[in-house]
């Protein structure tokens, strides 16, 4: 089961990634067509500055994603480092656990505010508000499963964790 998770796991990794690769793009043109058009033809673009905005944030919600997936967060492991490894293996899922439920109330809140936001446009381009904030629950969710499938390979001990 752990392994059909994982793999799953991989290919919604994948397309978070390939997602995220393509705002980012977003984010370099909207802002290179910004930088052209206010310094070159003296007449900025109003459609720029929002787009980059809301693509930044959709860049960001994915790759939190994808830090999860890879587990390559920042850490301050030296207290945990100092246990036994089985301590250790408990500090990890309790880890995993908690980035699970942080995924949920993403989830769950995130929906909220997207069903609240219904209907808002933004300012200049006009765009549906409820797009931008639809990347917390989004993310929300694949940060929950990843963390699941984590805490599944500590628990039948096919992830590395405490022994590195």
């Amino acid at each position: 089961m752990y392994d059909k998770l994982d793999k799953a796991g991989y290919y919604i990794n994948k397309a978070y990634s390939i997602i995220g690769a393509i705002f980012l793009s977003i984010i370099i043109v909207s802002c290179s067509v910004q930088t052209f058009t206010r310094y070159v033809l003296n007449d900025s673009q109003v459609w720029t500055e929002e787009t980059a905005r809301y693509a930044f944030v959709w860049t960001i919600m994915l790759g939190a994603t994808v830090v999860t997936r890879n587990w390559s967060h920042a850490s301050l492991d030296f207290v945990v480092k100092k246990f036994s490894i089985p301590v250790q293996r408990v500090f990890e899922a309790l880890t995993y656990l908690l980035v699970m439920a942080c995924g949920v109330v993403m989830v769950i809140y995130g929906v909220q505010l997207v069903v609240k936001v219904w209907g808002s446009v933004s300012t200049a381009c006009h765009y549906p508000i409820s797009l931008v904030y639809l990347s917390i629950p989004v993310s929300g969710i694949a940060i929950a499963y990843h963390s699941f499938v984590h805490f599944l390979g500590v628990w039948f001990k096919k992830e590395k964790g405490a022994e590195n």
